[in-house]
């Protein structure tokens, strides 16, 4: 009988460790997928901001009251598109790189 209670205790350790173990991959996960989320948000508020800058250049330029001083202003949302391009590239760079460093393997996440 003593066995028996040993062999019992034995199955529920490894049932609480396998829980224990599952809940931590949960965890894992969840923090993945809200670091991917949150840096898509930052990468979607960029391109409309990306998008809001080439509409201000194209009414600046169709406004002939406005060309005289548009090209600075044309040149400073240009310069301001292509850092947030660059800022994107990156962060979807980062992104990457995080995920193949990653244990937590997410398949809609893998290319």
């Amino acid at each position: 009988m003593h066995l028996d209670a040993l062999i019992t205790n034995h199955k529920l350790n490894d049932l609480i460790y396998e829980k224990q173990a599952l809940a931590q991959k949960t965890r894992d996960k969840d923090a993945a997928i809200n670091t991917i989320v949150k840096s898509s948000h930052e990468v979607e508020d960029n391109l409309h901001q990306v998008e809001l800058k080439q509409n201000i250049i194209s009414k600046n330029s169709a406004d002939p009251e406005l060309k005289t001083n548009s090209k600075a202003r044309i040149n400073a949302s240009i310069t301001a598109i292509n850092l947030l391009k660059e800022e994107n590239h990156k962060k979807l760079a980062q992104l990457t790189q995080q995920l193949k460093n990653s244990k937590v393997k997410v398949a809609r996440f893998d290319k």
